[in-house]
């Protein structure tokens, strides 16, 4: 399963700020037989209030985020922003920041992942 996260306050449009920001995480699948992506669910971002506790931008909060989304191996964190420190600590894992425009729907952010998919699949 290709499992996608996508940062959220209000479940309709992709958070505008940080991922780690973000009040919850909607959880889509990439449907290979199909071709579509499906939500599978949503994670509460407990983590949210790091800043106060380490400094902005601080991999130890990008950690802990990765904890709270480890059980669906989300290999797409989809957001309109994410710090340096924090992306190359991603991708270094083999995790694929997507970054989207501010106030965009969660479904465009959808088919935005769907085309990249099918992009990097038959590139």
């Amino acid at each position: 399963m290709l499992c996608i996260a996508i940062a959220t306050d209000d479940g309709k449009t992709v958070k505008l700020g940080h991922f780690g920001d973000a009040r919850k995480y909607l959880l889509y699948k990439y449907d290979e037989k199909e071709g579509k992506i499906v939500k599978i669910g949503e994670v509460e971002n407990t983590v949210r209030g790091e800043e106060e506790e380490h400094q902005h931008n601080d991999p130890r909060k990008a950690r802990k985020i990765l904890g709270l989304l480890k059980p669906w191996s989300c290999k797409y964190f989809v957001s309109t922003a994410m710090g340096p420190r924090s992306r190359e600590f991603l991708e270094t894992r083999g995790i694929i920041p997507v970054f989207v425009k501010p106030y965009t729907t969660i479904n465009d952010a959808v088919k935005y992942v769907l085309e990249l998919i099918k992009t990097t699949k038959n590139g």
